[in-house]
């Protein structure tokens, strides 16, 4: 299989570094303006599917790419960003002055973390696991979702560990 694995365009909460896992925020003007750039880069690509997380800020970016490759989406919760709970709509600062010692297990051991009112990495992994593992090795996709499972898929297969910073 193939995959073009594309970011979400930025939201208000991206530019304000603002947690928004399962949240929606506006778009911002720089978002229409990688719109754009996203659509002339991706205008000739053919693929199979485009797949995309259901929060707005992914199936907005998925939409605008439709239009310039003529496929349809196909949604799926199951590669939606983490959902951070408590912490959702908060920056690391709001964070660490509110919910210091959930913040300090968090960083101690994220792997094994749950959200307050949130989800689990494990179940996290799990789930973007389980979609991975249904696509067609003989299709070529674009996959449309959020910096956390971007950085989940990039780390696990290319052998960078289970999770990474990837610089998107």
């Amino acid at each position: 299989m193939k995959l073009i694995i594309v970011r979400h365009i930025e939201t208000e909460a991206n530019a304000k570094k603002i947690f928004s896992g399962w949240s929606n925020y506006d778009i911002t003007q720089n978002g229409f303006m990688q719109i754009s750039k996203l659509k002339k880069e991706l205008k000739n690509k053919h693929v199979d599917y485009i797949i995309s997380s259901t929060l707005y800020r992914a199936y907005y970016t998925a939409l605008e790419i439709s239009k310039v490759i003529n496929r349809k989406i196909v949604l799926d919760d199951r590669i939606k960003e983490i959902n951070f709970g408590v912490f959702d709509g908060k920056t690391i600062e709001e964070i660490k002055e509110k919910y210091y010692d959930e913040y300090l297990l968090w960083m101690e051991n994220y792997k094994k973390y749950c959200f307050p009112d949130g989800e689990c990495y494990t179940s996290f992994f799990k789930r973007i696991d389980e979609f991975l593992n249904e696509l067609d090795n003989m299709k070529k996709y674009i996959i449309v979702t959020h910096g956390g499972v971007i950085n989940y898929i990039t780390g696990k297969h290319l052998n960078l560990g289970d999770y990474t910073e990837v610089e998107i």
